[in-house]
């Protein structure tokens, strides 16, 4: 494989912060494009967050201002993923993004933020790492861009609130064509730490040029993939028989 230029997600980047990444399986998919167990994502919840967006856009053309959830400030409009982006061309990487949310604040720097559908967790907070580096790329992108300086960086997460829902507002979200269903928004705060996205590409090339992959210490997605590999009779190797 031909690893001179590589291309690689903020989301993806943000894999390397997890104090449980595999870099094997982080190998894997950067050169073989293996998608592994846990790598899928559900269209549902990309359709709940662009929802999200439309609400702010709505409620700044109407109001004048953005929902009391979000600090003050004026909505941009967030370029696509294409060219949110920026090659970095100490580690040949090709970096792609796209926010969720990015504001011009009362300073006229940057607020960025991200939208998660999920009730705030401990699970949550063991992604942290993840999304703390996918944040700090979209800001990392937007200074390279020319775009302003990061001033914010935040998680909003948008958790269903289906409990303590009395039965008059039960049917008040009712109606001949389905139902509706009502989310508290709560911001949490991200430190912004632009210094490490250089870091975590160079980690990137390190492991991506290496000819072997790293060794799997105890990673259940490497033994899976062993397992199935091992059932179908196949042995292991870098190359799998679908890719010969």
């Amino acid at each position: 494989m031909n690893t001179s230029r590589l291309q690689i997600s903020a989301k993806h980047l943000g894999q390397l912060a997890l104090p449980n990444c595999c870099e094997r399986c982080f190998w894997l998919n950067m050169r073989l494009n293996w998608k592994l167990p846990g790598q899928f994502f559900a269209g549902i919840f990309s359709s709940i967050d662009a929802y999200t967006k439309r609400i702010v856009g709505a409620h700044y053309a109407a109001l004048g201002r953005v929902p009391p959830w979000l600090p003050i400030g004026e909505p941009l409009e967030v370029p696509h993923w294409s060219r949110f982006s920026s090659y970095d061309a100490a580690t040949r990487i090709f970096v792609v993004g796209a926010p969720d949310e990015m504001m011009r604040l009362p300073s006229s720097r940057l607020g960025i933020y991200d939208y998660k559908t999920a009730r705030l967790t401990t699970h949550q907070d063991e992604l942290g790492p993840l999304y703390a580096v996918q944040l700090n790329t979209y800001a990392w992108l937007a200074g390279r861009l020319g775009l302003g300086d990061t001033e914010q960086l935040a998680l909003v997460y948008c958790e269903p609130v289906t409990e303590n829902c009395g039965t008059d507002e039960l049917v008040a979200l009712t109606d001949e064509t389905g139902f509706a269903m009502r989310f508290a928004a709560t911001l949490v705060p991200v430190d912004i730490h632009q210094e490490t996205i250089p870091q975590l590409l160079a980690r990137v090339r390190e492991i991506v040029d290496a000819e072997e992959p790293p060794p799997r210490p105890g990673c259940k997605d490497c033994q899976r993939l062993e397992a199935l590999l091992e059932a179908l009779g196949w042995q292991t190797k870098v190359n799998p028989p679908w890719t010969e």
